[in-house]
């Protein structure tokens, strides 16, 4: 397999007016891959010229969107220049994918060194999934890098900031065994009282693999995982990251994360979580695409078993899916001591 040390798979050249078509392309391949795009990679502050060139330098493909807009964009121009140039560089494994958006390659639109490039096309009515899914193949075939790898840490491109390290079971399913280990190693190293679980449900996975088939609902899987990575950090003032929530996936629909604030905080996080899902802009991977989550909250007693705990949040996250889904509650405050033992082994992992 070929190593990497490249921060990014991809940066995304586009003009400021096919910045929707952009937004849309990142939307869909953040989930699997470290995509540069600058209206959302870029942080307060940052310098952007020089932010700009240093990461399309760090980038392993630089997708260009051409357009008829592409001759009133200067910067554009200049990145298209920079990926000729780390392309024309034998020792470097950059490459160039052109997108033309209802263009043709014959334009005289068309900068100099990509008109020989393969390209994709596309118009207002192609789905965007449909060209991220030429792209993954580009770096499966091209890198071996297949769109788990990100996933799987195999990848040697390296995230601006530290990603939740998983422990995942047969590859996918992570098993909130671990989950269990952690919150208790946390309780014991930091003498902690105040933890809250909150337990993640997707709303109608089942209907959404019917409607839209497998990989959209694996593509909304994959994007849930990464807002819920997102929200899992806490960025100081002084700019530093550090990790303060963090969270497990369970089964195919469902996720366990653990919060170490109280549990009406937790209630509201939960609220948060869920109207972050709600406005995610699901169109862009497939028209008429609508996701919403249950989410179940608990405070974890000082005294109490982590397993039951799980398993009150459990039933919070099932009284808001009998509600309608898309809501946070909070989980029965006790379990009767006649729980079934199956429901104690389903919360255990």
């Amino acid at each position: 397999m070929i190593e990497f040390s490249f921060q990014y798979h991809l940066f995304i050249a586009y003009s400021a007016a096919d910045h929707n078509t952009a937004l849309q392309l990142y939307r869909v391949l953040c989930s699997k891959y470290e995509v540069f795009l600058d209206t959302e990679s870029l942080l307060p502050g940052d310098c952007w010229d020089e932010e700009l060139i240093k990461a399309q330098q760090q980038s392993l493909i630089t997708v260009v969107l051409i357009s008829p807009n592409i001759d009133k964009s200067y910067y554009q121009q200049e990145e298209i220049a920079a990926a000729i140039d780390l392309a024309r560089d034998k020792n470097n494994q950059h490459r160039i994918v052109p997108i033309y958006l209802n263009l043709e390659s014959k334009s005289k639109n068309i900068p100099y060194g990509l008109r020989r490039l393969h390209a994709i096309y596309i118009n207002s009515n192609t789905p965007i999934i449909e060209v991220a899914q030429k792209i993954k193949r580009v770096f499966f075939i091209k890198y071996k890098i297949h769109e788990e790898l990100k996933e799987k840490g195999k990848s040697k491109v390296s995230p601006k900031r530290t990603e939740i390290k998983h422990n995942k079971k047969d590859d996918e399913i992570i098993s909130s065994i671990n989950l269990i280990r952690e919150v208790n190693q946390k309780r014991k190293d930091f003498n902690l009282s105040n933890i809250s679980l909150l337990y993640i449900d997707v709303d109608g996975l089942t209907h959404i693999n019917k409607i839209f088939g497998k990989e959209v609902a694996d593509e909304v899987i994959s994007v849930i995982e990464k807002i819920l990575s997102k929200c899992a950090y806490i960025e100081t003032r002084t700019g530093e990251v550090y990790e303060k929530y963090y969270f497990v996936r369970r089964g195919e629909d469902e996720f366990l994360f653990c919060l170490t604030e109280y549990s009406l905080y937790a209630l509201s996080f939960g609220g948060r979580i869920c109207d972050i899902i709600k406005n995610y802009d699901w169109i862009a991977i497939a028209p008429e695409l609508r996701v919403t989550i249950s989410v179940g909250v608990i405070e974890l007693y000082c005294d109490e078993d982590t397993v039951d705990g799980i398993i009150r949040a459990y039933f919070g996250s099932n009284e808001a899916k009998k509600l309608g889904g898309n809501k946070a509650i909070m989980g029965p405050k006790f379990l009767s001591q006649k729980i079934s033992k199956n429901l104690r082994d389903y919360g255990s992992g």
